[in-house]
């Protein structure tokens, strides 16, 4: 008998034009992507001791296992950051390469039929995921010399900026640029383990999708193959899980162009998951779901952002004024951010609304580095590369991704974003009291100075954020000036200063944790040392060094007292303040010195 078949070159039988090929095929690239996500962070960003001790600490705690029965020290001496090279370094490491491997055998043995002249409108893919490239790469290889592993690594930040170039020669490549990126990105991360990715999410995890969207051409061209007649113009009918995939072929038929509207559709969740978390995490932490925009003041978040050091540059009535401009349009700031972040839901509704939504995301980054000196100047800028890429394609075969079911379905991939696309849910409560950790140094002359935080650079997330509340050895409230809890909010917001004592008593958490404190201390020790022997922390990339993701530090001018390598350091000290904002003033709660650290 002779096999079924299907001719492959009437319309009718066109994958493409079937709604249900389309969901089973973004639910497949959702789960490919996933799997890349977990073998790319996991791997190359936690690096294989961390990843150890992650996937023992999921274990232990799901079901009380102990799969391993040891755990890696994550800052142990070998690790690779120490070397002049850490992606060489890396190498050495047999669970990174068997990563590396995995993220790029598929594409490679696939590398003539995954050219981009093989897409459709090839030209507007390629430069846009060459500039998401091309933007990470120049942020993360102009960062200034790491003081702690005392190297500059200069063959790394050449090859990130030479494998983003070639990006536009071959797409595969992205498969490479990826891996190297969050292995020089680790360097950060190292050995605290406090570094914030929160500004890398987004572009890195449109890249990711880019990466699963081209094992999913592999996958597809590998089932078709399996199912097709040695003539190639029919299929054979398959089993059920082949037959269901091949229905999904990314490829059109007629011109045998991949067809990547898929690609566009999972990069346009991705991004709007990214806004939405936050708008649902607001909706979250409030008690009717509507108080977080008419409750929540605004304007102490923009008054501890001040009192860290953003706005600088200005005169203190110039701050006083533009604290008063927030707390005027407090209710209006908060509703807007609020309506943008929750209808970004709603971004493939229509390709109109589509264009609106990106650019209120923009106007909102704008807001937000205004009010707080928190500049998301990369999420901006492909924010921008998005509109550009919609304005810019053809109608078809792209324009029926915001067909009605299609819209329906994004929904239900958006609200389930944490589980995969993992965006970061950003929302709080801002609270009239804070404290805040200031680093200072005292030289050999016994003069007395002021470490700004962009000092502490590539680490300075770490010391900007204040994540490090384990050197204080007493009940704390809110380490950021921020709660998640609505019933302390309200606690705090009415009962006042006097009142702290016992909210402290009755809430308060003591994260002290004295062997985090002595690690703490090693890496300043060492960091600071390295600075007295170089007496200088630039590169030649320095000059042309990207936007910083926050500036709570002088634009312009560095203040009076700041540390600007006049001598060399022989002491570190760490000074804990705490405020309370009453009556159109911080007030000074307590003052001490918690953490005092010789160099010399």
């Amino acid at each position: 008998m002779e096999p079924q078949t299907s001719d492959l070159s009437s319309p009718e039988n066109t994958p493409l034009d079937s709604d249900n090929s389309f969901y089973f095929q973004t639910l497949l690239l959702v789960v490919i992507f996933f799997v890349l996500w977990i073998n790319n962070y996991l791997t190359f960003y936690l690096g294989y001791d961390r990843a150890v001790v992650k996937l023992h600490d999921l274990f232990y705690s799901l079901f009380k296992i102990d799969v391993f029965n040891f755990r890696l020290d994550g800052s142990t001496e070998k690790a690779p950051y120490l070397s002049s090279s850490l992606l060489l370094a890396s190498l050495k490491n047999p669970i990174i390469l068997a990563g590396l491997i995995f993220n790029n055998v598929f594409v490679c043995f696939h590398y003539n039929a995954l050219r981009w002249k093989n897409f459709e409108s090839s030209k507007q893919l390629k430069y846009f995921i060459f500039f998401i490239a091309l933007i990470l790469a120049w942020h993360y290889s102009t960062y200034d010399y790491n003081l702690y592993v005392n190297q500059a690594h200069y063959f790394d930040r050449v090859f990130l900026v030479f494998s983003a170039g070639l990006v536009l020669v071959h797409p595969a490549f992205t498969a490479l640029f990826v891996p190297a990126l969050l292995l020089v990105v680790s360097q950060f991360n190292y050995p605290q383990g406090l570094h914030s990715l929160t500004s890398l999410y987004l572009p890195c995890n449109i890249l990711l999708a880019f990466i699963a969207f081209m094992h999913l051409i592999v996958l597809t061209r590998y089932t078709n193959n399996k199912l097709r007649t040695p003539d190639g113009l029919a299929v054979r009918e398959g089993g059920k899980f082949l037959s269901a995939v091949s229905s999904v072929f990314p490829v059109s038929l007629v011109d045998r162009k991949i067809n990547w509207k898929l690609f566009l559709y999972i990069t346009l969740c991705i991004c709007a998951s990214f806004y939405f978390a936050p708008g649902l995490k607001k909706i979250w932490i409030s008690p009717n779901m509507y108080d977080w925009p008419f409750l929540n003041e605004l304007y102490m978040h923009t008054i501890w952002k001040i009192d860290a050091g953003w706005l600088a540059f200005l005169d203190y009535p110039v701050k006083q004024q533009v604290v008063q401009w927030v707390k005027l349009f407090n209710t209006p700031m908060m509703l807007s951010a609020a309506v943008v972040e929750f209808a970004a839901i709603f971004i493939l509704f229509r390709k109109k609304l589509t264009i609106f939504c990106l650019l209120s995301f923009c106007a909102l980054h704008l807001m937000i580095f205004l009010e707080s000196g928190i500049l998301f100047w990369k999420w901006t800028l492909l924010d921008f590369a998005i509109i550009v890429l919609l304005i810019s394609l053809p109608e078809k075969p792209f324009a029926d991704i915001f067909g009605r079911k299609k819209f329906v379905f994004s929904i239900f991939i958006i609200f389930f974003s944490m589980l995969y696309f993992r965006p970061v849910p950003l929302g709080w409560w801002d609270t009239k009291n804070k404290f805040k950790l200031q680093i200072e140094a005292v030289g050999e002359s016994g003069k007395h100075y002021r470490i700004q935080e962009s000092l502490m650079s590539p680490y300075h997330l770490l010391f900007s954020y204040q994540r490090y509340d384990f050197i204080v050895d007493e009940k704390l409230l809110y380490p950021s000036g921020s709660t998640s809890s609505f019933k302390r909010f309200m606690e705090v917001r009415n009962t006042g200063k006097e009142g702290l004592p016992d909210l402290k008593e009755k809430f308060g958490e003591n994260h002290y944790n004295e062997e985090k404190a002595d690690e703490l201390d090693k890496f300043l020790k060492v960091f600071f040392q390295n600075l007295n022997e170089r007496m200088d922390k630039k590169t030649i990339f320095s000059y042309l060094a990207a936007p910083h993701h926050v500036y709570f530090d002088d634009l312009f001018n560095k203040p009076m007292g700041s540390y600007q390598l006049q001598e060399k350091l022989a002491v570190i000290k760490i000074r804990f303040v705490e405020n309370y904002y009453e009556n159109g003033k911080v007030i000074l709660i307590q003052e001490k010195i918690v953490r005092s650290i010789p160099i010399l």
